[in-house]
């Protein structure tokens, strides 16, 4: 199945693995990501990393999210997109501390970085912390918003 979908470029197997991670189906994500390693086909993009990211999310597979995060580590800090997804990841995984790591350690945050952060920390019952970044915010949207707001009600505020 790798073989067809490199056939024609890349982006047919970032499309793939988009698909499955629209269907639900991270095992399959992550067993091409497997197969892709061990074929050795070329080095995995950005774009294919963070669907493999987003299924350990989503699976609550923070070992195996660990595991990539190890191998792309060079990469993050110039990848603003990859540090997202990571700190989705991380905060998805239940570990807050090393999601606030790679945040504290990315210069230009997005809304998006401040919202996976906020989510995550929601999602963990630690709205008090998410009402902390929310606090860093300089121009909060909607989401943002609806964020704080879910924080507050968990506090009961």
């Amino acid at each position: 199945m790798i073989d067809r979908l490199y056939e024609g470029s890349s982006i047919n197997l970032t499309n793939e693995l988009k698909s499955l991670n629209d269907k639900k189906q991270f095992k399959k994500t992550l067993a091409i990501l497997d197969q892709h390693d061990k074929n050795n086909i070329t080095t995995p993009s950005n774009f294919l990393i963070t669907q493999g990211l987003q299924a350990c999310a989503q699976m609550g597979d923070l070992q195996r999210g660990k595991i990539i995060h190890n191998r792309i580590a060079h990469r993050v800090k110039d990848d603003i997109y990859l540090s997202t997804t990571l700190v989705q990841m991380y905060m998805e995984c239940n570990d807050s501390a090393s999601g606030q790591s790679l945040f504290d350690s990315t210069k230009n945050k997005t809304p998006s970085m401040y919202g996976s952060m906020m989510k995550g920390y929601i999602k963990n019952k630690r709205a008090k912390k998410a009402v902390d970044v929310f606090n860093q915010i300089r121009n909060p949207n909607d989401i943002h918003m609806i964020m704080l707001l879910k924080a507050c009600a968990q506090l009961k505020t």
